[in-house]
């Protein structure tokens, strides 16, 4: 059946993860976020471990390789690419999946049946049979499709990383990231972060903007073992920058400006003295010993 799962995925890449990800039921992910560690045991942890991957023998275990992040970042562009209606995309899937319906083994079908809706353009009701290409639209499946933000079900399916887990180059990565990735690479945002990119690193529901430093958008901790919990809103009278700054945070979760590191667009004390002062306004997770950690800051126009 895998064959025949590769409209959905843009390619042949998606053949060995589902064939691994997927215990009986395709609408359940591998782990769960309470307990994301069970994953380490599982089959599809192996397709994601850098160190099996040509060349990479020597990387740890917790290493999540380039291609596995790669590939679910082309998933989630290839699928937004799909809820755009892109002419293409509808006709491959169309022909190759609806058309040949009857062909398709059960397993596929059911594949499709729980990611996929099959939409008449003309009375927006979900059909079982291809009409027309012209008067189709198809849609990834959501959890609510009452609501436009909802997750969608494959994006649900995909694992939580382990604790401890981190890129390539060394950056940790969040339980969430593959989830966000994928959401990003969906919404046409650029550089999420792999292998060090400038990007938001796992953070759920983040922004590369980061605009007012609100919420789950706000700065984030690109490199380390502690995490941003709480960042409430700070409007910076600096010009617009992205900021690298190495960070010292006691185990109480207080962090203390360092210096400004690589990667930055500027090293001004002016955004030293900015990110002194929202330093006041950002908490991070508790732990049994002092850390030192990279948080990136966007300041951009207000």
């Amino acid at each position: 059946m895998y064959e025949e799962l590769d409209p959905f995925f843009g390619g042949d890449k998606g053949r060995l993860f589902v064939s691994l990800n997927y215990d009986g039921r395709f609408d359940t992910a591998p782990n769960t976020k309470e307990n994301p560690d069970t994953l380490l045991s599982h089959p599809v942890y192996q397709l994601m471990k850098a160190n099996n991957y040509q060349d990479k023998a020597d990387l740890s275990d917790n290493v999540i390789s380039n291609e596995f992040l790669e590939f679910i970042q082309n998933v989630g562009k290839y699928h937004g690419k799909i809820d755009k209606n892109e002419e293409v995309t509808k006709n491959l899937i169309a022909t190759s999946v609806y058309n040949n319906w009857a062909n398709l083994t059960d397993e596929t079908r059911e594949f499709y049946t729980t990611f996929m809706n099959l939409v008449s353009t003309e009375d927006r009701g979900v059909v079982s049979d291809v009409l027309t290409p012209n008067k189709l639209k198809l849609n990834l499946k959501k959890v609510d499709n009452s609501d436009k933000n909802s997750d969608k079900i494959f994006q649900t399916t995909l694992p939580f990383l382990p604790s401890g887990t981190i890129s390539e180059t060394g950056d940790s990565l969040d339980k969430n990231f593959l989830r966000v990735l994928y959401q990003d690479s969906y919404n046409n945002v650029k550089d999420q972060g792999i292998a060090g990119g400038n990007g938001d690193q796992g953070v759920a529901n983040g922004s590369i903007n980061g605009k007012n430093y609100e919420g789950n958008g706000g700065p984030f901790v690109t490199k380390g073992d502690r995490r941003i919990t709480k960042a409430y809103s700070f409007l910076g009278d600096v010009e617009p920058a992205t900021i690298y700054a190495e960070i010292e945070v006691n185990t109480a979760g207080v962090g203390r400006f360092i210096q400004i590191v690589k990667g930055s667009s500027s090293n001004d004390a002016k955004y030293k003295r900015a990110i002194v002062e929202y330093l006041t306004k950002i908490n991070f997770n508790s732990a049994d010993h002092i850390s030192n950690v990279t948080v990136k800051f966007k300041f951009e126009n207000q």
